[in-house]
Protein backbone atom coordinates (compact mmCIF):
# COMPACT_ATOMS: atom_id res chain seq x y z
CA UNK A 1 0.00 0.00 0.00
CA UNK A 2 1.00 3.17 -1.09
CA UNK A 3 0.94 6.27 1.71
CA UNK A 4 0.71 9.64 0.50
CA UNK A 5 4.11 10.27 1.14
CA UNK A 6 5.71 7.79 -0.68
CA UNK A 7 8.03 8.79 -3.48
CA UNK A 8 6.43 6.15 -5.72
CA UNK A 9 3.90 6.62 -7.85
CA UNK A 10 1.45 4.12 -9.55
CA UNK A 11 -0.16 5.04 -12.44
CA UNK A 12 -2.26 3.79 -15.63
CA UNK A 13 0.10 5.66 -17.97
CA UNK A 14 3.32 7.07 -17.88
CA UNK A 15 2.61 10.80 -17.79
CA UNK A 16 6.07 12.51 -18.61
CA UNK A 17 8.91 11.85 -21.39
CA UNK A 18 9.62 9.12 -22.72
CA UNK A 19 6.56 7.50 -21.71
CA UNK A 20 7.61 4.38 -21.76
CA UNK A 21 8.72 1.27 -19.18
CA UNK A 22 12.55 1.54 -18.44
CA UNK A 23 12.98 -2.22 -18.79
CA UNK A 24 11.03 -2.98 -21.64
CA UNK A 25 10.23 0.20 -23.51
CA UNK A 26 6.52 -0.68 -23.41
CA UNK A 27 4.05 2.15 -23.67
CA UNK A 28 1.24 0.84 -21.71
CA UNK A 29 -2.02 -1.44 -22.34
CA UNK A 30 -5.01 -1.93 -20.43
CA UNK A 31 -3.41 -4.95 -18.68
CA UNK A 32 -0.32 -3.71 -17.02
CA UNK A 33 0.30 -0.54 -14.75
CA UNK A 34 3.35 1.82 -14.38
CA UNK A 35 5.14 2.84 -11.38
CA UNK A 36 6.75 6.61 -11.04
CA UNK A 37 10.36 6.30 -8.64
CA UNK A 38 10.27 10.36 -8.74
CA UNK A 39 13.41 10.71 -10.45
CA UNK A 40 14.59 10.93 -13.49
CA UNK A 41 17.69 11.05 -15.45
CA UNK A 42 19.31 13.85 -17.32
CA UNK A 43 19.24 12.78 -21.72
CA UNK A 44 16.71 10.04 -20.71
CA UNK A 45 13.76 11.62 -18.56
CA UNK A 46 11.76 10.41 -15.79
CA UNK A 47 12.17 6.53 -14.89
CA UNK A 48 8.79 4.14 -15.36
CA UNK A 49 8.77 0.33 -14.68
CA UNK A 50 5.54 -1.44 -15.48
CA UNK A 51 4.18 -4.06 -13.76
CA UNK A 52 5.09 -7.10 -15.64
CA UNK A 53 8.94 -6.36 -15.40
CA UNK A 54 8.76 -5.46 -11.21
CA UNK A 55 6.90 -9.12 -11.16
CA UNK A 56 10.00 -10.35 -13.05
CA UNK A 57 12.38 -8.80 -11.34
CA UNK A 58 11.02 -9.50 -7.86
CA UNK A 59 10.65 -13.59 -9.09
CA UNK A 60 14.17 -13.34 -10.16
CA UNK A 61 15.46 -12.10 -6.64
CA UNK A 62 13.33 -15.26 -5.17
CA UNK A 63 10.68 -13.99 -3.95
CA UNK A 64 7.42 -15.78 -4.42
CA UNK A 65 3.57 -14.31 -5.42
CA UNK A 66 1.30 -13.89 -3.17
CA UNK A 67 -1.45 -16.17 -5.07
CA UNK A 68 1.10 -18.91 -5.17
CA UNK A 69 2.49 -18.88 -1.71
CA UNK A 70 -1.11 -18.93 -0.59
CA UNK A 71 -1.54 -21.81 -2.57
CA UNK A 72 0.85 -23.62 -1.74
CA UNK A 73 0.07 -22.28 2.68
CA UNK A 74 -3.48 -23.90 1.70
CA UNK A 75 -2.50 -27.17 0.75
CA UNK A 76 -0.09 -27.24 3.26
CA UNK A 77 -2.92 -26.66 5.61
CA UNK A 78 -4.96 -29.50 4.19
CA UNK A 79 -2.07 -32.05 3.97
CA UNK A 80 -1.49 -31.16 8.22
CA UNK A 81 -4.85 -31.59 8.38
CA UNK A 82 -5.04 -35.02 6.91
CA UNK A 83 -1.47 -36.04 8.50
CA UNK A 84 -3.29 -34.97 12.36
CA UNK A 85 -5.73 -37.48 11.49
CA UNK A 86 -3.96 -40.31 10.64
CA UNK A 87 -1.59 -40.17 13.52
CA UNK A 88 -4.99 -39.96 15.58
CA UNK A 89 -6.69 -43.40 13.97
CA UNK A 90 -3.36 -44.88 14.52
CA UNK A 91 -2.24 -43.81 17.87
CA UNK A 92 -4.05 -46.51 19.40
CA UNK A 93 -2.27 -49.25 17.03
CA UNK A 94 0.71 -47.69 17.87
CA UNK A 95 0.78 -47.88 21.67
CA UNK A 96 -0.76 -51.90 21.42
CA UNK A 97 2.01 -52.59 19.36
CA UNK A 98 4.96 -50.66 21.85
CA UNK A 99 3.14 -52.34 24.93
CA UNK A 100 3.81 -55.87 23.69
CA UNK A 101 7.30 -55.12 22.40
CA UNK A 102 8.25 -53.19 25.47
CA UNK A 103 6.36 -55.81 28.44
CA UNK A 104 8.59 -56.62 30.90
CA UNK A 105 6.91 -60.12 31.11
CA UNK A 106 8.83 -63.12 31.10
CA UNK A 107 5.61 -64.54 28.77
CA UNK A 108 4.55 -63.38 25.44
CA UNK A 109 5.88 -59.91 25.17
CA UNK A 110 9.03 -60.81 25.75
CA UNK A 111 9.44 -63.38 22.94
CA UNK A 112 8.70 -60.78 20.13
CA UNK A 113 11.08 -58.00 21.46
CA UNK A 114 13.69 -57.67 18.89
CA UNK A 115 16.77 -57.94 21.55
CA UNK A 116 15.35 -61.28 22.26
CA UNK A 117 15.31 -62.86 18.90
CA UNK A 118 19.08 -63.20 18.94
CA UNK A 119 19.85 -66.61 18.55
CA UNK A 120 24.42 -67.41 20.05
CA UNK A 121 25.34 -70.55 18.24
CA UNK A 122 28.29 -72.34 19.75
CA UNK A 123 31.07 -73.80 18.06
CA UNK A 124 29.85 -77.16 18.12
CA UNK A 125 26.35 -75.73 16.77
CA UNK A 126 27.98 -74.23 13.76
CA UNK A 127 26.06 -75.50 10.71
CA UNK A 128 28.48 -77.01 8.24
CA UNK A 129 27.20 -77.00 4.62
CA UNK A 130 28.97 -80.19 3.58
CA UNK A 131 26.87 -82.23 6.33
CA UNK A 132 23.16 -80.61 4.65
CA UNK A 133 21.46 -83.50 2.76
CA UNK A 134 19.64 -81.02 0.22
CA UNK A 135 21.53 -79.55 -2.96
CA UNK A 136 21.42 -75.93 -3.98
CA UNK A 137 17.68 -77.04 -6.00
CA UNK A 138 16.10 -78.36 -2.69
CA UNK A 139 16.04 -81.77 -3.62
CA UNK A 140 17.10 -84.40 -1.09
CA UNK A 141 20.42 -86.56 -1.97
CA UNK A 142 20.21 -89.61 -0.50
CA UNK A 143 23.07 -92.14 -0.89
CA UNK A 144 20.73 -95.24 -0.16
CA UNK A 145 18.90 -97.26 -2.75
CA UNK A 146 15.50 -96.68 -3.60
CA UNK A 147 14.60 -100.20 -3.35
CA UNK A 148 15.36 -100.11 -0.08
CA UNK A 149 12.81 -100.06 2.58
CA UNK A 150 13.26 -98.24 5.61
CA UNK A 151 11.94 -98.23 9.23
CA UNK A 152 8.49 -96.88 9.52
CA UNK A 153 7.31 -94.81 12.15
CA UNK A 154 3.96 -95.37 11.37
CA UNK A 155 2.31 -98.15 13.74
CA UNK A 156 -0.13 -101.25 12.20
CA UNK A 157 -2.26 -103.80 13.72
CA UNK A 158 0.82 -106.39 13.42
CA UNK A 159 3.15 -104.25 15.20
CA UNK A 160 1.00 -105.55 18.34
CA UNK A 161 0.62 -108.91 17.58
CA UNK A 162 2.34 -111.61 20.54
CA UNK A 163 2.83 -114.06 18.52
Amino acid sequence: MITAQSRLKVLDKPELAPGVCFLCGSAGDDKRKFIDFGKNIEWYGTVYVCTFCVIEVAEAADFTPVSNFDALHNEYRELRVKYDQLVAKYAPFEKAIKNVLDSPDPGFGMVLHPSNLRIDRGEGDKLDESDSNESASGESEANESVDLEGPDDLFDSTDFDDE
